[in-house]
C-alpha cells in the first residue's frame, strides 16, 4: 500500500513539474499592419476630406484640400475596425469627385460622386481589412 501511495505521489509530482516547466511565456499580440493609400480625384477643384485607419473610431477630418489629393499611411487597425474615406463639396461648385482606397497595392473600394440634400455632394469608401 505504501508503494502505491509513493508511486502516485511521484507521478503527481512529475505531472506538476512537467506542466510548470513546459509552459512558455505568451508572446504579445502585434496588430497586423497595412499599407493604405487614400485618394480623391475628379473635376472638382476642392473638397473637405475625412479619413480613418485605426481602431480609435475618430476620423481625421481635413480642411478643404485641392483635388487631386492622396494620403499614404501604414495602418494597424484593431478588431472590427475599418478604413474609411469621404470627400464632400458644394453642388453649386461644378465638378465630380471619386474616392479610392488601396490596401497593400490592391484597389479595395471606390465611389464616384453621390448627390445629397442641402447643397452638398459626397463620395464615401470603406474597407474592412
Amino acid at each position: 500500500m505504501d508503494r502505491i501511495r509513493l508511486l502516485i505521489t511521484v507521478l503527481v509530482a512529475i505531472v506538476i513539474l512537467t506542466t510548470a516547466c513546459s509552459t512558455e511565456t505568451p508572446k504579445p499580440t502585434v496588430a497586423k499592419s497595412y499599407n493604405v493609400v487614400f485618394t480623391v480625384t475628379g473635376t472638382a477643384s476642392k473638397a473637405v476630406i475625412g479619413f480613418r485607419c485605426d481602431s480609435s473610431g475618430k476620423n481625421v477630418v481635413s480642411e478643404v484640400y485641392d483635388i487631386p489629393w492622396e494620403k499614404k499611411l501604414t495602418c494597424r487597425p484593431g478588431p472590427g475596425s475599418n478604413f474609411t474615406l469621404s470627400a464632400t463639396h458644394r453642388v453649386d461648385s461644378p465638378g465630380s469627385l471619386t474616392c479610392e482606397i488601396k490596401v497593400n497595392g490592391e484597389l479595395k473600394d471606390s465611389d464616384t460622386l453621390s448627390q445629397m440634400k442641402d447643397g452638398l455632394s459626397m463620395v464615401s469608401c470603406s474597407v474592412f481589412p
